[in-house]
């Protein structure tokens, strides 16, 4: 089978997308945000719940579930965790 250039280009183009760090950041956030949900949904625990997270710029945001009182923050910073902590976590 004979491929013309344009029909390369495109398909290099396509793979250089798929390759882009911006594209495989976005892509392991998902899969994290995903891992994390799917880690609540089955976790019986009636223990505090607190993880971090790294977006694409390298930010670090942090996220917690209280499952006794089914309350939950998310994105937040270390010191807005700590003081949410303090507040309803007792």
């Amino acid at each position: 089978m004979k491929c013309n250039s344009e029909s390369l280009n495109y398909q290099e183009s396509e793979l250089l997308f798929l390759l882009s760090p911006k594209t495989q950041s976005t892509f392991w956030l998902s899969l994290q945000n995903i891992w994390q949900n799917i880690n609540r949904y089955f976790n019986t625990s009636l223990e505090l719940q607190v993880w971090r997270m790294v977006d694409h710029q390298g930010n670090i945001w942090w996220s917690a579930y209280n499952p006794k009182t089914k309350q939950s923050v998310n994105h937040i910073s270390e010191e807005q965790m700590r003081i949410w902590i303090e507040q309803n976590y007792r």
